[in-house]
Order: structure tokens, then sequence, then C-alpha cells
């Protein structure tokens, strides 16, 4: 323990460089997962003052993830706080993205979950037909509340079927239906039916379950 100790106080002040590093990222990630609280707070105190560079840097990103999954979010609220705002950049982002799903996952303030997801759900429709977008739509369906699958199928009604014609929201309104409620999924699969002259969905849906 003591050994380890000194190890971590020498990478101390060079937590960004290292992240930013091929290597040297890997020597973070597990730097998190052997450290104490004190030491994860000072690590993620420096990745805090270039974070975005960070988030949106093909090694750095991993170092940011590994933070959240490691350090209890009660002491890295700073770090979740600066993204409030960003939602949108960082979910159509290839390495942000990641990140934001990290997010949803290991974040546990109720003010700052509520604000983020709200971004996120202002801009549902274009992150849907994103390449990177999609798969934080995706992650609310599947993991998200009730509340929030509502107004994801609100956003989408009128456009079910257009979007099921695109690659990466075809995606999404797969997740919709396997994670949606009686009523979601007797929504969309209505859309889909009255828009090539069917029947309602009610024999569908209830076959399904």
């Amino acid at each position: 323990a003591v050994y380890f100790r000194i190890l971590l106080a020498n990478l101390m002040g060079h937590v960004l460089d290292l992240s930013l590093h091929l290597y040297g990222c890997r020597v973070i990630q597990k730097a998190f997962e052997i450290s104490d609280i004190d030491q994860q707070i000072e690590m993620a105190t420096e990745l805090d003052s270039n974070l975005f560079k960070c988030i949106c840097d093909q090694h750095a990103n991993h170092a940011i993830q590994k933070c959240m999954e490691c350090v209890q979010p009660q002491y890295i609220q700073f770090i979740y706080r600066r993204l409030c705002g960003k939602a949108k950049m960082l979910s159509t982002h290839p390495y942000g993205c990641h990140v934001v799903q990290k997010m949803l996952e290991f974040c546990k303030d109720p003010q700052i979950m509520d604000r983020f997801i709200t971004e996120i759900l202002d801009c549902v429709r274009e992150l849907s037909v994103d390449p990177y977008g999609n798969y934080v739509v995706q992650y609310i369906v599947e993991h998200g509340g009730p509340r929030h699958r509502q107004i994801i199928m609100l956003k989408f009604a009128g456009r079910i079927v257009q979007m099921s014609h695109q690659k990466h929201s075809s995606k999404v309104i797969e997740k919709c239906l396997i994670y949606g409620s009686y009523h979601d999924c007797k929504l969309l699969i209505n859309e889909i039916l009255s828009a090539g002259g069917g029947q309602t969905a009610d024999h569908l849906v209830v076959c399904g379950s």
C-alpha cells in the first residue's frame, strides 16, 4: 500500500499529459482503480483543468470514463456540472458520446441529471439520426424512466416510418419497441400500420406480449 501511494504521488501533476498519451492514459485508468478518494479527487481536478479537450481526445476520453466509473459521484459533481449545457455537442462527438453514456450511468444528482437529460430530449430527433447521438438516445430508451420514454415517443410521433428507414434512427425505433410500454409500442405500431393502410395494432401488441 505504501508503494502504491508513493507511485501515485509521483503521477500527480502529470495526470493531464499522461491521459492524452496512448500508453499514459492506461496508467491513469489503473491509477483511478487503485487510488484512495483523496488521490482520485486530485486526479479528477487535473483532468477538469482541460476537461473538454480530454473528452474529445481519443486517449484521454478513456481516463474521463474511468474517473466516472471509479469515483463516487458526489466527489466529482464539478465535472458533471460542467457537462450541462454541452449535451448535444458531446452526444454527437465520436468520443464524447461514450462519456455522455457514462454520465447517464453514474451521475446520481437529480438536479444535474434532470437538466442534462432535458437537453438531450430537446434535440432527441436530431440525435437519433446522428452516427453517434443515436447511441445516447438508445441508452436513455433502455435505461431511462418511463417518463423519458414517453417524451421520446411523443417527439417521434408522425415520423416513425421515416425514422425506421434511416440507418441510425431505425436502431432507436427498435429499442423503443423492445423497452417501450404497451401504450408506447401500440402507438409505434399503429403509426406504421396506418402509413401502409393497415389495421390497428391491438392484436399485434397482445400477441407479442
